[in-house]
């Protein structure tokens, strides 16, 4: 019996022990389930697997259960958030940035970001949460999404909301009842922002409209990426030709065959880049395509296809589209990229313009077109050689859209709030010099507007804030020349605002000049585009799959922070160590089934007690004996009461008439 004790001793002593190491293991186990992105099902076989491959520890991981489990993920999606939202709260001034997105359950979510700036008065972009929008209301109307958007960030400072970027739907940006009109009548001073990348397509698709072969152009890309996406047999005999073409067998190495094989690609009029890519891949596997579908001349829509794609104004709207499109796609995802405030939206904006007036352009693509077409080249086999007639009609089409392009450009940009506009007064290449007259009165207007916006209401403020901007002038002149002696022209406004923000006083560590800092912490953190939701929708498509679809609202935010925010598993040893702590705060636990405990300490290891084989001979003195008799005794009445037989004690030799006594024998007091 003293050998069973022992065994159960050591088995708890070591839980114990390992009993932190464990937890921190299974939670590193779950952080990298939900960063892979993979289904939480899996979780109990991956802690099985750990086991079985020689961390013999994980057996002691007792919260296995559904319940259980649903906590971990739930508590490790929210030590995230509340890690960003007191970043968020220690931010001076933050924007949110929304979407719609229907999942594959078929339920409405919002999806929200939230930009803010770090100790650094650098923007950082973070998702926050991902809701139900139906879950409490039968219509997505821009009081639903108001709601539903105040729930998001409750536990947010709210008086420094500063901006709302949407992607420009009417339910958003209404003027009367949309939700960025709700917002301003709580917030006053936010701005609100039509998507940049958003207007950009606008655009692109009202040019689409005066430019009729563009549209026809899209169609038929599309109908050919149909032809082969919906069958195996088609698109096998495109890989054949392909790699017949290019002279190599079918034992190519795999990774020398990507560079060979290319499926045709979808324009999609919905996906900002898509076009660009179609077009991009037909200019180069067109003659493969055009010798596939000849192949499948027995087939009635690819000899359709083939008729509209062997034609000459077909290959000249490839040649012109190949030319203009990579423009709009590279502003397309300069806009994109991590954070651009206002400013520096129409320098990008006009050096698109220029690209695309050039006059070298129309005379590339005609020499190209000239080129690839005649003789042995490479669509010399099309003989579809140009006539001169040809040739200017394909010049016309392409001034017509150029100009189309550069007219919607200018409506979807030039329609910019003043408020928007007058941030460029931080652009010090706009700067004029010291010497010049302007220089004493510039950027005075706008610093009014601003001023009229911010501080409303407030005249000592926006008295200060003009003042502010008089000196501040003199450092945008040194900033100017530090720019442009760096080649940072492109990032002038950044440089100046971050160097305002950076100008403290050593004694309290304050603003130098507080009101242009306020404002300037503003324009930072305004984002202007809308790609950071779009990105958390094809998260949340990834995520909640037709396997998943029964993800519920709180489990799938929690797995989109860790998606979209957490760190590398390799980086994630303290956003673990929180989660463990934040899972013995939470609620008392249990170490092993059926022994509940009133406290868990975390911060050291249970003291291990030795213990020693009750079998071992040892040298006892006349006490001793003593001690042990009286031991035995108790444990002979213990024993009997519980009714066990097969128990022999070998050493005592006391009759059981003595040991029967049990009106006597204090069994309160018993110690095994």
């Amino acid at each position: 019996m003293t050998r069973r004790v022992s065994f159960f001793h050591k088995e708890i002593t070591e839980k114990e022990r390992v009993g932190e190491d464990v937890q921190k293991k299974a939670f590193l186990a779950a952080y990298w389930l939900m960063k892979e992105e993979l289904p939480n099902k899996k979780f109990v076989s991956l802690i099985s697997l750990i086991e079985q491959s020689g961390l013999d520890s994980m057996k002691f991981f007792d919260h296995r259960s559904q319940g259980s489990l649903q906590e971990i993920f739930l508590l490790i999606g929210d030590t995230l958030r509340k890690k960003i939202v007191d970043k968020v709260n220690n931010s001076p001034v933050f924007s949110i940035l929304v979407d719609e997105v229907t999942d594959i359950s078929v339920k409405c979510q919002m999806v929200v970001f939230i930009l803010y700036l770090d100790e650094f008065g650098s923007p950082v972009v973070n998702f926050l949460e991902s809701r139900d929008v139906l879950s409490n209301s039968v219509s997505a109307d821009s009081a639903t999404l108001h709601q539903v958007l105040k729930d998001c960030i409750k536990d947010i400072n709210g008086s420094n909301l500063c901006g709302l970027v949407t992607d420009g739907a009417s339910t958003m940006t209404g003027k009367k009842n949309g939700l960025a009109a709700r917002i301003k009548k709580e917030h006053p001073t936010v701005v609100s922002v039509h998507c940049i990348c958003h207007r950009l397509a606008l655009a692109c698709t009202d040019s689409n409209k005066d430019c009729k072969f563009v549209a026809d152009t899209s169609d038929i890309l599309r109908y050919l990426w149909k032809f082969f996406e919906d069958s195996p047999k088609q698109t096998a005999t495109l890989v054949r030709v392909q790699m017949e073409m290019a002279k190599c067998n079918e034992q190519l190495p795999k990774t020398s065959r990507i560079s060979i094989v290319h499926k045709v690609k979808k324009a999609c009029s919905t996906r900002w880049l898509s076009f660009n890519a179609a077009v991009q891949g037909c200019y180069d596997d067109f003659p493969s395509i055009m010798q596939c579908l000849s192949l499948l001349e027995k087939d009635v829509v690819a000899t359709g296809l083939l008729k509209k794609m062997k034609n000459v104004r077909f290959v000249t709207s490839i040649f012109i589209l190949k030319e203009i499109l990579p423009i709009l796609a590279k502003l397309s995802k300069t806009f994109q990229a991590g954070t651009i405030n206002y400013a520096c939206i129409q320098p990008c904006i006009l050096e698109a313009k220029d690209a695309l007036k050039d006059s070298n352009l129309t005379e590339k693509v005609k020499t190209a077109i000239i080129k690839e077409t005649g003789g042995i080249e490479r669509l010399g086999f099309l003989e579809l050689t140009p006539t001169e007639a040809q040739l200017k009609e394909a010049t016309g089409k392409m001034a017509k859209y150029v100009e189309a392009l550069i007219n919607n450009l200018d409506e979807r940009f030039d329609e910019a709030a003043p408020i928007l506009a007058a941030f460029s007064v931080f652009d010090p290449c706009l700067l004029p010099d010291k010497i010049e007259p302007t220089f004493k009165h510039y950027g005075d207007e706008k610093i009014d507007d601003l001023g009229s916006h911010f501080l409303a209401g407030d005249e000592e403020a926006r008295n200060e804030l003009s003042a502010e901007w008089m000196s501040f002038k003199y450092h945008i002149l040194r900033l100017k020349k530090d720019v442009l002696e760096a080649g940072q022209e492109k990032k002038t406004t950044d440089v100046v605002l971050k160097r305002l923000l950076n100008l403290r006083n050593p004694s309290d560590k304050g603003y130098i000049f507080p009101r242009l800092s306020h404002i300037a912490a503003i324009i930072l953190s305004l984002p202007v585009s809308n790609a950071w939701p779009e990105r958390g929708a094809s998260a949340v498509k990834r995520i909640k799959t037709r396997l998943r679809s029964t993800l519920k609202d709180n489990i799938l935010s929690g797995l989109l922070q860790v998606s979209i925010n957490g760190p590398p598993v390799k980086e994630a040893t303290e956003l673990v160590n929180n989660c463990v702590d934040n899972w013995y705060k939470s609620k008392p636990r249990r170490k092993l089934k059926g022994l509940a405990v009133a406290k868990v300490v975390t911060t050291a290891p249970a003291e291990v007690m030795e213990t020693a084989d009750a079998g071992v001979q040892a040298n006892l003195n006349e006490n001793d004996e003593e001690e042990m008799g009286r031991v035995r005794s108790k444990m002979s009445h213990i024993l009997k009461l519980l009714n066990l037989t097969g128990f022999q004690d070998d050493d005592s030799e006391e009759d059981d008439n003595e040991s029967e006594d049990s009106d006597e024998f204090d069994y309160d007091n018993v110690t095994l």
